[in-house]
C-alpha cells in the first residue's frame, strides 16, 4: 500500500510540475464545486463550475483540434452511443423545463468523455493506461472522502457520502474483477491491484451507502464467476443456490449491506417509488422526448411537492422523464452495446475489470442518477471506464 501511496504522492507533484499542471487545477477545482459548494443563489459556485469547465474545453481544442471529429466518427459504437445520448440531450434544450440547466449539464458530460479521450490517447502502453485511471479514482474517492469530513460533515469514521461511496464501489470492481482474473500474473501489478482494492473498500465502507455496498458485492460475484478459477466458480455458485433456497438469509445478509435500513424501505427503495410514480405521471405529457435533460426533478418538484427535488435516485427512470422514450433507447442501447463488449473480450487483459464495474455502475444506477442527472464522480469513472473499452484493444502490456 505504501506503494501506491507514493506513486500517487509522486504523481501528483510531477503533474503539477509538467505542461498538464493547469488541466489538474482545473478539474480539481471542478470536483471541488460540485462535492462541496452548494448553489445557494450567490453565483460563486456556478462561476467555479463555468470557469473550470470551459478553460478544460479551451485546453482540449487547443491541444488537440481535431478531437470532437474523431471521438464522433472513429471511435467504437460504445463511445459513440454515450456520445449520441448526450448531443440528444444537449438539443432536449429545445424544450427543457428549464433551457440552461439541460445545456449546461449535457454539454459538461460531452466535454468529460472528451478530456478521458485525450488523456487516454497519451498513454502508450496498458499498464501506464490502467495505473493512470486506477489513480485518478483512487484520487477523487480519498479527495471525497477526506473533504466530506473537512467540510460538510465533521471528522467522524463513518459519514453518509454516496458518490464517494460509489466512487470507490466502481473502483473495488475494477480490481477485483482484474485482480482475480487468470491473466493477472504480473507481481507489482497484482501488488498495485490489491492497494487500490483495499483503499477503495475503505472508502466505500466508511461513506456507508447502502447501494455502493449491494453493488459492490454484485460485482464481486461476476468477477468470481468469470476469474477462471474453477474452485471460485463452484464457491460463488454454491453461495447463489444457498441463498435461492434460504429466502430468510437473503433478508438478513440484506440488512448487513444496507445499514439502518428496514426491508419496507429497501422495497419501496426508501421511499423513490412514490418519486418515481410522480416522474411517470409527468412524462405522459411527453412521452417521446421528455422534460430536457435533468430537469424532471425539477419539474415535478415545482408542480407536486412544492421544492426542488435534485435526483430521481435512478438512470433509468431519470432519462424517461427527463429525455422519453426516445432518450431511454439510447440510454440502454449504450448500456447494452458497452456491456456487451466488456463480456465478449473478458478474458483479455482489463477487460474482466471493466465487466465487473460496468455492473457495479448498472446496479448503483437503481438508486442514483449519476448519468441521467447532474454530473459527478461517479459518472466520471463510468465514463473513464468506457473510453478504456476502447484504448485497451490499441495498446501493448509493455513499450
Amino acid at each position: 500500500m505504501t506503494g501506491l501511496l507514493k506513486d500517487i504522492f509522486c504523481g501528483i507533484i510531477t503533474v503539477l510540475k509538467s505542461k498538464y499542471k493547469l488541466i489538474f487545477i482545473l478539474f480539481a477545482l471542478w470536483i471541488y464545486r460540485i462535492d462541496f459548494i452548494p448553489e445557494d443563489g450567490s453565483g460563486i459556485g456556478k462561476a467555479i463550475q463555468i470557469v473550470s469547465l470551459f478553460g478544460l474545453l479551451a485546453i482540449l481544442y487547443r491541444k488537440s483540434p481535431n478531437l470532437f471529429s474523431f471521438s464522433y466518427q472513429q471511435t467504437p459504437i460504445q463511445i459513440r452511443s454515450l456520445l449520441w445520448l448526450y448531443s440528444f440531450a444537449v438539443i432536449s434544450t429545445l424544450w427543457a423545463f428549464i433551457p440552461s440547466f439541460a445545456f449546461f449539464l449535457a454539454f459538461q458530460n460531452l466535454v468529460m468523455i472528451m478530456l478521458w479521450i485525450w488523456i487516454m490517447s497519451l498513454c502508450r502502453t496498458f499498464k501506464q493506461m490502467e495505473k493512470l485511471f486506477i489513480i485518478v479514482c483512487i484520487c477523487v474517492a480519498v479527495f471525497e472522502s477526506i473533504g466530506a469530513r473537512a467540510v460538510a460533515f465533521g471528522f467522524s469514521p463513518f459519514i453518509h457520502f454516496l458518490p464517494g461511496a460509489s466512487t470507490g464501489a466502481l473502483t473495488f470492481s475494477y480490481c477485483v474483477g482484474e485482480y482475480l482474473s487468470n491473466k493477472c500474473k504480473d507481481r507489482d501489478r497484482r501488488g498495485f491491484l490489491m492497494a487500490s482494492m483495499i483503499i477503495s473498500l475503505i472508502v466505500m465502507i466508511t461513506s456507508t451507502s447502502s447501494g455502493a455496498n449491494a453493488s459492490a458485492v454484485g460485482a464481486l460475484g461476476i468477477a468470481l464467476l468469470f476469474s477462471g478459477n474453477l474452485f471460485l466458480s463452484f464457491v460463488f455458485i454454491g453461495i447463489s443456490l444457498t441463498l435461492y433456497l434460504n429466502p430468510n438469509l437473503v433478508e438478513s445478509l440484506m440488512m448487513w449491506l444496507m445499514p439502518g435500513k428496514t426491508m419496507e424501505s429497501i422495497n419501496t427503495a426508501s421511499g423513490r417509488t412514490v418519486l418515481w410514480e410522480l416522474i411517470k405521471i409527468k412524462t405522459a405529457e411527453r412521452p417521446l422526448i421528455g422534460w430536457g435533460f435533468a430537469c424532471i426533478e425539477r419539474a415535478i418538484g415545482t408542480e407536486f411537492l412544492g421544492e426542488t427535488t435534485s435526483d430521481a435516485h435512478s438512470n433509468f427512470v431519470g432519462m424517461y422523464g427527463s429525455l422519453g422514450i426516445i432518450g431511454l433507447l439510447l440510454f440502454v442501447f449504450h448500456l447494452g452495446v458497452h456491456t456487451l463488449n466488456a463480456f465478449k473480450n473478458r478474458a483479455k487483459l482489463g477487460y474482466l475489470g471493466i465487466l465487473c464495474a460496468t455492473i457495479c455502475a448498472i446496479v448503483n444506477s437503481y438508486s442514483y442518477g449519476f448519468l441521467s442527472g447532474k454530473t459527478c464522480s461517479i459518472t466520471i469513472v463510468y465514463f473513464g471506464l468506457v473510453v478504456l473499452s476502447y484504448y485497451y484493444y490499441k495498446v501493448k502490456y509493455y513499450e
